[in-house]
């Protein structure tokens, strides 16, 4: 794998991320939940996910290549 082509493999994972976390909000915030146990839950696996991802973004943001 060239330095070019994995550079731009780890943009589009970057992109990836941010498009997932954005959808996952937007489908959390258009959720109907009126029980406000089971919304608390969904809440906080929605802020794990996304602190996931977050973390996942920053190590791939963090990625070096050398050419060879």
């Amino acid at each position: 794998m060239t330095k070019d082509y994995a550079e731009i493999y780890v943009k589009t994972k970057i992109s990836q991320i941010n498009s997932l976390k954005k959808d996952l909000n937007n489908n959390f915030k258009d959720m109907d939940l009126e029980n406000a146990d089971v919304r608390d839950k969904f809440e906080e696996l929605v802020e794990e996910i996304n602190l996931k991802l977050s973390k996942l973004k920053d190590d791939l943001e963090t990625l070096k290549f050398e050419d060879v």
